[in-house]
């Protein structure tokens, strides 16, 4: 779900400038007209202000929701998947899971999806959706994360309590 805010002065407001836009998600062991409602109600609450545009999938709750929650100023647009790059970003994760026929319980999935985005955005090479990064600068900054990451692990490893796992 895309939602996008316009700070008190006219300009947009968000984590990322270039884009205009903040992507907020959820994860809910539900998609019905209560998941929606408290989305957009987390929203309005992180963001200090409803949005003025709203681009969801294609769940038949969310106009209602929107409507109902953020009023009917909100512009609300309903993309399907192919169209969605933020339905695409759920793409790797998906990857994960669909050989193991799902996540078997909620807290597994919550689990990998924590893990999945917190590596995901270490590793990620550009700052901005828009940035140009050479796949030379992509090896090296990748190259560069995963030595970090190996001598973290091995300092864990020195401090760890013997006989716990």
């Amino acid at each position: 779900m895309k939602l996008t805010f316009e700070s008190e002065d006219g300009g947009a407001t968000c984590p990322e400038p270039s884009t205009r836009m903040a992507i907020l998600s959820i994860l809910g062991s539900a998609r019905d007209m209560e998941a929606a409602k408290a989305f957009f109600r987390r929203a309005v609450e992180v963001a200090e202000q409803p949005p003025q545009y709203v681009v969801t999938d294609g769940l038949t709750s969310y106009p209602r929701a929107s409507a109902e929650e953020l009023g009917t100023e909100v512009e609300h647009e309903v993309r399907g998947c192919q169209g969605n790059p933020v339905e695409q970003s759920h793409r790797p994760i998906k990857a994960r899971y669909y050989p193991t026929l799902g996540f078997g319980a909620f807290d597994s999935g919550k689990r990998l999806c924590e893990a999945f985005d917190e590596l995901h955005q270490y590793f990620r090479p550009r700052q901005w959706m828009t940035e140009y990064v050479y796949l030379s600068e992509q090896r090296r900054t990748f190259r560069q994360r995963i030595q970090e990451l190996e001598s973290l692990f091995i300092a864990a490893k020195a401090y760890s309590v013997p006989g716990e796992k």
